[in-house]
């Protein structure tokens, strides 16, 4: 147990004594760019970042921390965010940060030693806790609320002004319930924080109406449906709360999500009702026809039932449900660039 925190020291504590530093040759892609992040004394999570998370740097003004989607190739979504900052010219100041969520049964991939895992799929886009490993779980919001934490220290990125955290799909879904769960983050007052769910499958709604069944722009409580009882459960809505969220509680989560910026980024044509990774259970059913309509809907409902607020609709054209796609477009650069 001592050796774990003089190495974490190491690590995260006396590098950050030496002088201020420009940037390195940012790195882009592969395994080289793997590293682990500390949590607590047993647990890491895996993580792509183009520059070392340990190391002061004064060269460093933005971050962006990109979640990817249900199929968890952090090792993709990792060169699609680097390329799009090379794209804006922004790659050499720009911190890009991407984590891996690993489950239980991770298909042969190779987990390091201490890696957080989750037990299934679902879990981590949640927000839920990790498996128990030595004694200790963690949930994936805690996680990165503490990479963020790390990300604000002046001591070692002191002209960061703005942090963006983005995910598609899944990742989209993680970024939104995130957005409105998290406690503030003790970052300098100058830096900006941006949200991004792109693409998402589904949204968590701060009360218990959804659209109208022939979805005409009309808000209602659809308590007659009976088979879907669940629909106002978390993460679809505000009941039965998981543990992270539960900390908050439904006022100051609805006030967060109010109070935020967060940006729902739309593939204008991620409109196919048949998508294979479409998720078509009544709960998300019930929010729209398919991903477009759902943050459409979304947007319409926060407008009518929970305004003023802060969340920001750009659609694509000619983007379907496609990360590399939506985030390298001119209105995709924009709006994590910002």
């Amino acid at each position: 147990m001592i050796a774990k925190r003089v190495l974490a020291a190491v690590l995260f504590g006396v590098l950050a004594l030496l002088p201020l530093a420009a940037a390195a040759e940012p790195c882009r892609e592969g395994p080289e760019c793997r590293a682990l992040f500390p949590l607590t004394e047993e647990l890491a999570l895996p993580i792509y970042r183009s520059h070392v998370l340990d190391k002061p740097s004064a060269a460093i003004s933005r971050a962006v921390v990109v979640i990817h989607g249900y199929r968890r190739d952090a090792h993709k979504y990792f060169p699609t965010m680097t390329e799009a900052a090379a794209m804006q010219g922004l790659d050499d100041e720009t911190l890009i940060v991407a984590p891996h969520f690993t489950i239980r049964e991770e298909g042969g991939v190779e987990r390091p030693a201490g890696a957080v895992y989750w037990r299934r799929n679902r879990n981590w886009r949640r927000g839920d806790r990790s498996d128990d490993q030595a004694g200790e779980r963690i949930s994936s919001f805690a996680a990165i609320e503490r990479l963020l934490v790390h990300l604000g220290r002046q001591d070692l990125f002191p002209n960061l002004a703005k942090i963006t955290v983005v995910g598609h799909s899944a990742g989209g879904q993680f970024v939104q319930r995130f957005v409105a769960g998290h406690a503030p983050i003790p970052a300098p007052t100058k830096t900006r924080l941006r949200y991004i769910a792109a693409n998402s499958g589904t949204y968590m709604y701060l009360d218990g109406l959804r659209p109208a069944p022939d979805f005409d722009g009309r808000f209602v409580a659809p308590g007659f449906f009976v088979l879907c009882s669940s629909y106002n459960e978390y993460a679809f809505g505000l009941d039965d709360l998981n543990s992270f969220m539960a900390k908050a509680g439904t006022p100051v989560i609805v006030r967060r999500a109010r109070e935020r910026d967060l940006v729902l980024l739309l593939g204008k044509k991620d409109n196919n009702r048949r998508h294979k990774g479409l998720n078509r259970d009544c709960e998300a059913s019930l929010q729209g026809r398919h991903r477009l309509e759902r943050g459409l809907m979304f947007k319409a409902h926060l407008d009518r039932f929970h305004a003023p607020h802060r969340t920001t609709v750009v659609v694509v054209p000619g983007v379907g449900h496609s990360n590399s796609d939506l985030f390298q477009s001119a209105e995709g650069r924009a709006a994590i660039f910002f």
